[in-house]
This record gives C-alpha cells, structure tokens and sequence, in this order.
C-alpha cells in the first residue's frame, strides 16, 4: 500500500516495503540478515516463510541483497520457467577443480506467486523441476526463497520445496525500538523515549507491528517542530488508529466520485471513532491532576 497521494515519506517507510535502496533506513532485522545468509551458505537452499505483512520483502530487499553485494532478486511471475529459468542454470565448473565455481545467489521473494499468478500447470512444474535441479547440484545458485506461510502445504507438492524452511520470527521490542529510533537517527532526528514506548504498548498484539509503528512514525514526521518527534504529536494524530485512518482518508478522497465504497456519511463516521483520542486517563491527564501535573522538563529521547 502506497503512502498518500503527493506526501514526502521522510525517513520512514510507512506501510510501503522497504527497497533494495533503502539500506541505510533498515534497522532491527541485522541479526535476522545474518542468521538467512549463514543458513542459505551452509544448506545452500532456504524457504523463508511468514503471514503476510510480517517483513519478508523488506528483509530480502533492505537486508540480504545489500549484505550479499550482489545477487539477482526476482519475483516469479505467471510465467517463471521462461522468465527466470535461466538464473537456474548450473554452472559449467572447470575440469581441474570441478566444484570451484563462483558463488551465486538467487533470491525470490513472493515464492507464492508460483500457485497464484502462474496459471499454466506444464509452465509451473518446469520452474519447480529447474529449482529442484538447481538446490541438488553443487554447481547451482545458492537459493533464497520467501513465501506466506499460509501456502506451507504447497511444500509436499514437489521435492523442490522440501525442507528446510525457516518461520521469520517476529520482532523483539528491541528490534522494534531499534527499528523505530535508528531511522530518525540516520537523519538527524530524536525520537520521545515515550513515544517509542506508547508505540510499542499499541501495537504489542499487532502480527505485523513494524508497518504500523513506521506509518505512525511516518504521520508524526509530517507534524514535526524541528527534529524531535513526540508523544504529543502522536496523541494529536490519534495515535496508530488515527494515522491510519488519516491515510485511508486521504486515499479514499483522491479516488475517483465514482469509485468511492462506502458512502462518505460512513466513512466519516468510522474515521472519525479511529481517530479519537485516548480515552485512559492514564494516558492524558489533565495538566493539573495529580496524577498529571504538566511537564516542565525537557522529554526523554530514546536512543
């Protein structure tokens, strides 16, 4: 999901994935990186799965193809074999030294495009055999594959899937953090210790929380004074609700009259309980409470 129409993205990614390019902004997944390179080095051939949402193409795109240097990142298509089949190939090794071949690497993210774009049974089965050929010989690309982890049973389909398969975990509140200050950091900002930690208590259930926290963070940027982003500017948004119903908002507005579902009397309504404030006084005391006198000392910034 793209951001909204005509908005800088800043040092955030939003609920955009993160690209090749975006390198110097990924933060909180280093330890992931090293774990799918070691792995795929030793076993040659790595499925890495996740739901939806969880930072699969983000850590190939952001991650692994910029600590590999070099590698060819593909998506597979309705047409894999004849698109793709010949980064499949195996290298021809040299006879004295038949296993001395350069190393190669493959990564192909969206793997369940293979079951859902490619609709040619005989087209699918070739680039499931190439893949096959290529994980079983010594002289084909090391092999890095991300899939939802909701096409799991499609790996009895065809000896090409077998294990093994690695469960992207989900990230620790300190990859969070990390992934939600080193951003700010690379440009120059200063995130709110209580921002961060307000971030984290909203989306501690959430399954992808890293798209939320970075389209929060995202929303808070735009209302930045100067270089710190606050807590405050966070509960003016609405908090991670109300951002994202801020950009739904803004997106339904610049469709077409003709293309808007559902009728904007709804839609204002439910954007408007989104984007409500929070209601725990634990939350927002007033200035005077006891419980919230206001602050007079500088915040907190979350390193």
């Amino acid at each position: 999901m793209k951001q909204g129409p005509g908005r800088s993205r800043g040092p955030y990614r939003g609920l955009d994935r993160f690209e090749v390019g975006d390198g110097d902004l990924f933060f909180g997944r280093g330890g992931v990186v090293d774990e799918v390179i070691g792995l795929v080095r030793e076993r040659r051939f790595v499925v890495l799965s996740g739901p939806s949402g969880s930072g699969k193409s983000s850590l190939l795109r952001a991650g692994v193809v910029p600590a590999l240097g070099e590698a060819h990142l593909i998506t597979p298509g309705p047409a894999p074999a004849t698109t793709h089949g010949h980064l499949l190939a195996l290298a021809e090794a040299p006879a004295e030294a038949p296993i001395d071949v350069p190393e190669r690497w493959v990564v192909i993210d969206q793997f369940e495009e293979v079951f859902t774009r490619c609709t040619d049974l005989r087209e699918r089965a070739a680039f499931l055999d190439l893949l096959h050929t290529a994980r079983t010989h010594a002289t084909g690309p090391h092999l890095l594959l991300a899939v939802r982890a909701d096409f799991h049973p499609h790996r009895a389909d065809h000896p090409a899937l077998a294990d093994p398969w690695l469960p992207l975990p989900p990230m620790t509140a300190r990859e969070l953090r990390e992934a939600m200050v080193g951003p700010a950091q690379h440009a120059g900002l200063i995130v709110e210790r209580a921002l961060t930690a307000r971030l984290l208590e909203e989306t501690a259930d959430a399954p992808g929380a890293l798209p939320l926290l970075s389209h929060a963070l995202l929303e808070n940027w735009h209302r930045r004074r100067g270089r710190l982003l606050t807590l405050a500017a966070h509960e003016t948004a609405g908090g991670v609700p109300g951002a994202l119903a801020a950009l739904a908002e803004e997106t339904y507005e610049a469709l077409p009259r003709h293309r808007r579902t559902p009728p904007a009397s709804s839609w204002n309504a439910w954007s408007s309980r989104a984007r409500a404030p929070p209601t725990r006084a634990a939350r927002s005391p007033a200035p005077n409470s006891p419980s919230g006198p206001t602050r007079t000392s500088p915040p907190s910034p979350d390193t």
